[in-house]
Parts: structure tokens; C-alpha cells; sequence
């Protein structure tokens, strides 16, 4: 926040009729060489209050949307909106065409409503990289054939039954990664036990927005298979993702494959970690998770998340491939009812991805990933280029735009500085520093009052 002189008199600002989306910027504040009063009392300073998670949530989309995400290095931004601010949020966000409608495109987000009424529920914001994307099309690419294949396999030896199964294997379709919505019953202690089996039971919205979906035409709701790709940064949030797919889903969702990568920058053709300069360890690793039971205290049968493979290497710190391979089963691809009358040998059959495949597949994104980011030198050629001029009404549109971007992102940077003062205050020295202070004043008051004074 920048700081100028404090007038000799001040005269009040002209009423503005101008109205924002966000809260204006914390006000400017005197120096302090020119003011010992306010040096000494930090107390009488204006403050700004902070931008809300709203307000911070739709300034952050704007200037995404402009390609300016003020140098957020996490892929994963984490907002605390109430089911009402998120309603709020919504509407807010439905106001701005031009907004709402690169939001539904282009933006990727997970929503979990609270469990309770008045607590925060959790909005997170993913903004993939380049890498990340590059990656993905290759596992899915990978995952159609080895679908293709499986279904011709089964059809050539696995008799009658098996002609079934390959007829049900090739309705089995991409999805693409669009936004699910699931009405989960609200979970108790344990993220592995429902709250009551009564008629009254509430239902929490969750949304998820996965990487890679599979779905299956009799389920056409929800798919079959999930695959998330996440960093190194999220490899925790992997487990309680899947958990809500498959349990949130109530088993509809049959398969979620986890695949951490590295999170990498690229500068100069060079792969750096992010922290600063240092070379960055080159571990992926694959995990899947599938529907399964448990007893209960009353020795009943309860729907759960289990994981099958847990964070197996496919690529070692060094960059080396590690043997094995991904295998997904009939039974991972095609809904429950559609297996339940299928012989177990052929819902067990599998197809599998050899993890050099994974490997190579991810080497190639971060190879094309650091080719793009050096710096690019102007092709030589003799030919001429011309743009279309644009209309009046879209120079217009375009200088309005340009104005929003500028002053959002002024009001985030001003945010930012506050909520770094914010921390200040907050950390254990500024506390105890606060809480001595609350004791002298106690002290001082108590030592000024005569007998018979007031209260």
C-alpha cells in the first residue's frame, strides 16, 4: 500500500454514485516521520476491512479470466464460504455474462456444503497448468484403448457372456470433466458412517469437478471412473477426494485413479522447483481406490471407500521408471447392475497401462511444457500480417474490461497487505505483545481510581 503526506486541512471527499463489486482499497495512510501521533498510537489509524471470501473469490476468477492470477503458485486455492455465501456467490457470479460464462467453461471446482447450518463449508478453486493438461490427454488417450482392447478381448474368449460384457464395455464413453453434483447424507464422527437411516435425513450438496471421466449410458448421471491428477502440493487432499466420489456417490462411482506429479515451473528450458531455484525430485506416483464394505457395531453391513494401491512410484525421484503396471477391471467400467448377474471371471478381467507408458507420458509433458516457456525469438519471414480493425463498441467493451481487471487487481494487492498486517498481529510475538499491553492498561486504570470512584 503506498503512503503519502497528510494534508495541513483536510477537506472531505466529493460523494462518489459509483458503485463496485468489491469494497474499495484500504485508505491511504499519513507517514510517519510526518505524524508522531499516529506513530506512537497505531491505534487511531484507519483501517480497511478486509475483502470478504466472497469478494476475494470473484476477484480472483476475474483476473484469471484476464490471464493475471497475481503469481499464485497453488493450483488448489481453498475459500470458506457458508452455504448462504455460496448461494450469494453464485448469484453475484450469474450477473456477470461474460464471467458466468467462461466460469462454466473453463473453470474447475469442488464445493462441500457444511454438515451443520451456520458452519463454513470448503470451495475449492483449481486452476490446472499446462502440464497438467498435456498430461491428461495422454492417460486418456491410454485409458480409450486399453477400453477398446479389453472389450475385444473378452469378446473373443469369454463366450456368450463375454459378448455381453463387450457390447456393454463399448457404451462406455468419455466424458470430459464436467461438474458432478451428488446429495450425500450428511456423515457423523466417522467420514465412513452415515447419520441415521430415518426418512428425515438431510442430504449435503457436493460438487467435484474431475480431471478425467468415464461414463456409462445406464448411469448416466454420474460416471464409473474418475481419475484425478493432482501435485505434490495436494497428494493429501487425494484420499478424502476419492472418499467422497465413491461414498458420496453411494458406490455409483466405481473406480477413482489418483496420479500425483510433480509440481514443476520452467525457466529458461530449465525444470525448477517452485520454492526457488532448487531442482525438483522427479516422483509420480499411482493410487486407486474402489467400493467396498465394512461391519459395523451392530454387525451390519456399511459402504466404504477402500484403497487398493496406495502411492506406488510409476517414476522414482531420479526420473527412472519403476516396474508395474495400472489395471482397471470390467467391473471398474460398467455400472452395478450391469455386472451383478456376470460371472466374477469376467467382471475381474483387466486392462493394463504399463507405468512406462505413465512415465513417458509425463516426461513429454514437462519436455513440451519447458519448451514453451523459453523465450521465443521472431520467425524470419517477408510476409506481411494485418488484423481486422476493430468496431468503436468493441474498443469500448475492450477499455472497460482492461479498467475492471486494473481496479480488481488493485483491490486484491491492497488485500493482500492487509492480511499480511493481519498475520503479523496474529503471530505469537504480536499477541503476547498485545495481551502486555491489555495488562498495562488494566494496571494503570486500577492505580488512577480513588475510593468511592465508579466502576
Amino acid at each position: 500500500m503506498s503512503l503519502s503526506k497528510a494534508p495541513d486541512t483536510p477537506s472531505p471527499e466529493p460523494p462518489t454514485t459509483a458503485t463496485t463489486a468489491l469494497p474499495p482499497s484500504p485508505p491511504q495512510s499519513p507517514k510517519q516521520h510526518d505524524s508522531p501521533t499516529l506513530r506512537s498510537s497505531p491505534s487511531t489509524a484507519q483501517r480497511s476491512p478486509r475483502l470478504s471470501p466472497i469478494d476475494r473469490l470473484l476477484g480472483t476468477l476475474k483476473l484469471r479470466k484476464a490471464g493475471r492470477p497475481l503469481g499464485f503458485k497453488d493450483d488448489w486455492l481453498t475459500f470458506r464460504l457458508s452455504t448462504s455465501e455460496f448461494a450469494d456467490f453464485e448469484r453475484r457470479l450469474e450477473q456477470d455474462e461474460d464471467l458466468w460464462g467462461w466460469y462454466g467453461d473453463k473453470v474447475k471446482y469442488d464445493w462441500d456444503a457444511p454438515e451443520r447450518e451456520g458452519a463454513k463449508g470448503e470451495y475449492i478453486l483449481r486452476m490446472p497448468s499446462a502440464l497438467h493438461e498435456i498430461f491428461i490427454v495422454s492417460v486418456v488417450a491410454a485409458l480409450s484403448a486399453g477400453i477398446s482392447e479389453l472389450a475385444d478381448r473378452v469378446e473373443k474368449d469369454g463366450g456368450e457372456d463375454g459378448q455381453i460384457v463387450a457390447e456393454q464395455l463399448r457404451k462406455v464413453d468419455q466424458g470430459g470433466s464436467p461438474t458432478l453434483e451428488m446429495r450425500a447424507p450428511s456423515l457423523e464422527n466417522s467420514s465412513q458412517e452415515t447419520a441415521g437411516s430415518g426418512e428425515a435425513e438431510e442430504e449435503r450438496v457436493v460438487r467435484r469437478s474431475p480431471d478425467v471421466t468415464f461414463f456409462h449410458p445406464e448411469q448416466p448421471g454420474l460416471p464409473t471412473l474418475v481419475v484425478e491428477v493432482a501435485y505434490s502440493q495436494q497428494q493429501k487432499a487425494l484420499p478424502r477426494l476419492a472418499e467422497s466420489y465413491v461414498v458420496d456417490s453411494q458406490h455409483r462411482i466405481r473406480c477413482v485413479v489418483g496420479l500425483d506429479i510433480p509440481y514443476v515451473r520452467s525457466e529458461g528450458g530449465k525444470t525448477k522447483n517452485i520454492k526457488g531455484g532448487k531442482e525438483v525430485h522427479k516422483r509420480a506416483t499411482l493410487s486407486i481406490w474402489r467400493p467396498g464394505t465394512e461391519k459395523d457395531e451392530n454387525d451390519e453391513e456399511v459402504g466404504v471407500c477402500t484403497t487398493a494401491i496406495n502411492a506406488a512410484s510409476f517414476r522414482d525421484s531420479a526420473g527412472t521408471t519403476c516396474d508395474g503396471a495400472l489395471e482397471i477391471r470390467v467391473s471398474d467400467l460398467l455400472p452395478a447392475d450391469s455386472i451383478a448377474c456376470l460371472p466374477t471371471s469376467l467382471t475381474n478381467e483387466t486392462f493394463r497401462i504399463d507405468y512406462t507408458d505413465l512415465a513417458t507420458a509425463l516426461s513429454r509433458a514437462e519436455e513440451r511444457t519447458a519448451k514453451a516457456a523459453e523465450p521465443r525469438t521472431r520467425p524470419a519471414t517477408t510476409m506481411k500480417f494485418r488484423k481486422r480493425k476493430r468496431t468503436p463498441s468493441e474498443e469500448v467493451s475492450d477499455e472497460r474490461e482492461a479498467e475492471e481487471v486494473r481496479r480488481v487487481e488493485k483491490a486484491m494487492e491492497a488485500d493482500g497487505e492487509w492480511g499480511a498486517r493481519v498475520r503479523r498481529r496474529l503471530s505469537p510475538r504480536g499477541v503476547e505483545a498485545r495481551i502486555e499491553r491489555r495488562r498495562s492498561l488494566r494496571r494503570r486504570d486500577s492505580c488512577g481510581r480513588g475510593v468511592g470512584s465508579g466502576s
